[in-house]
């Protein structure tokens, strides 16, 4: 994450909110990551041995791999986001809902998270989600920049659900069925039910960074 002041010059910070909303999911991640590499190893290792439960371990090997990829996948897209040239701002938004626009004239993406604290993390997953969307040319603006342009589709909204589900503290014991048939009731939703089902044709790679910024700070940040 690179850290920049609107002006160039040393970030004095009147509060870290976002900063530490960022940290606490790249260390959860990094956490999950570890854990399940553990567990893949562990399943492996009791399958050298042959055992009687041989299919009922690969299962779970199948299930460890599964959550492996997941997040080595997000802190692959953190890195390439945190190393690339356009900004990514990622403040608090007034209200419980977050969202993802981008600032017509500089091109800045905003990645607006919740002041939720209790849901900050997967709202940060679901909206860094969409910036990497972004950034693979899967999604982009409306012309404002407050809406999504004419790549903006169902399949990008169900990616960043799945995401945020992970985090989702309030998703605990559901199994992958009913997340899976709360989202598509989402989809069906006013605010989903009309967007193309998708996935649209994907656009060249954008490469954003990602900028911790203070929403305090009324300078415009470039």
């Amino acid at each position: 994450v690179k850290y920049i002041d609107p002006d160039g010059r040393e970030i004095k910070w009147e509060s870290k909110k976002e900063e530490k909303v960022y940290r606490r999911y790249k260390k959860t991640v990094n956490s999950r990551e570890r854990k399940a590499a553990k567990e893949v190893a562990s399943i492996n290792k009791k399958l050298q041995k042959n055992p009687r439960n041989r299919a009922a371990l690969l299962s779970k090997l199948a299930n460890a791999e599964q959550k492996l990829g997941t997040y080595q996948q997000i802190q692959c897209e953190l890195a390439t986001m945190e190393g690339s040239e356009t900004i990514f701002i990622i403040r608090t938004s007034i209200g419980e809902w977050g969202s993802t626009t981008q600032n017509p004239a500089t091109k800045d993406v905003n990645i607006n998270i919740t002041s939720d604290d209790d849901q900050a993390i997967a709202s940060v997953a679901h909206e860094l989600c969409h910036g990497y969307q972004y950034l693979d040319g899967r999604l982009d603006f409306s012309e404002d920049g407050e809406g999504g342009g004419n790549l903006y589709d169902q399949t990008d909204e169900i990616e960043a659900y799945k995401r945020q589900n992970l985090f989702e503290t309030s998703l605990e014991g559901m199994s992958d069925k009913e997340i899976n048939s709360a989202i598509k009731k989402i989809m069906n939703g006013e605010e989903y039910k009309d967007l193309p089902v998708g996935p649209l044709p994907a656009l060249i790679d954008v490469r954003p960074q990602i900028l911790i910024y203070n929403p305090d700070d009324e300078r415009k940040p470039r």
